[in-house]
């Protein structure tokens, strides 16, 4: 991530969840995956994101032959995230917070988006789960609108996704895939590189000839035409990182 600012920064928050250790990379992998995949809501009108992050604890015991105290590293609290945001009661995003004070037990999702993505490229996101502890209203006087101070206690991991993706392609180049024909075993491939993480394809746009399938792990077309004409249908492949690259193709079923 290159140096970023918090200009057209977007924060949403998401469904509830339990807490979850991660205690391995491959857990990790798993949790950022269920945090892209989950459903947000943004949450408008903020002036102030606050901040975040690691502050290390210690456990200290004393050692009676030298008198003095020793320590060792305690647990890491990622801390409260005091969000501002001019008071709009109206504003989904807000009234899930408000709700969430009156007595919500387990956290919800969060994600932060800054606006830092390269050309073609993914931004910086950063996934937590928080509990929502407070919603204080700052009236102040008649120069100021209302804000609300919402307290976002963020409950163990923050997982920051960096800004990337700009390298990221998918080959073939030609957008003409080889022909086919109907009652006929056809097979294509569509390849990703360039990104980081786990790479998975989807048709994102248009639709397969009748008969044909894409392996969302591989990015093989696959089956048997039982149409003939041509389809004109959008792959896109998600890194699951950091990278995401679309392209247009066509294949031509003869009869």
């Amino acid at each position: 991530m290159t140096i970023a600012t918090a200009f057209k920064a977007r924060i949403y928050v998401g469904p509830s969840v339990r807490n979850k250790m991660l205690p391995d990379q491959t857990a990790i992998d798993a949790e950022t995956s269920a945090f892209s995949a989950a459903l947000y809501t943004e949450i408008a009108h903020v002036s102030d994101l606050g901040s975040i992050g690691a502050e290390g604890g210690d456990v200290a015991y004393g050692v009676i032959g030298d008198g003095f105290t020793h320590r060792l590293r305690g647990r890491v609290d990622n801390g409260t995230l005091e969000l501002i945001a001019a008071k709009e009661v109206s504003d989904p995003g807000q009234a899930i917070l408000r709700a969430a004070v009156q007595g919500e037990m387990q956290p919800r999702r969060f994600k932060v988006v800054l606006n830092d993505a390269p050309p073609g490229g993914s931004p910086t996101t950063f996934y937590f789960r928080g509990v929502t502890r407070a919603a204080k209203d700052a009236l102040g006087d008649t120069t100021d609108v209302i804000n609300t101070t919402f307290s976002i206690g963020i409950s163990g991991m923050i997982l920051e996704i960096p800004a990337g993706g700009d390298g990221a392609t998918l080959l073939p180049f030609d957008p003409t895939l080889a022909p086919g024909e109907v009652g006929e075993v056809y097979t294509a491939n569509v390849i990703a590189s360039g990104g980081t993480g786990t790479v998975s394809y989807a048709v994102t746009a248009g639709v397969l000839p009748t008969g044909l399938s894409l392996n969302a792990s591989t990015g093989a077309i696959t089956g048997t035409p039982s149409v003939a004409g041509t389809g004109l249908f959008t792959i896109t492949a998600t890194y699951s990182t950091s990278g995401v690259v679309s392209q247009t193709y066509t294949i031509t079923v003869a009869p």
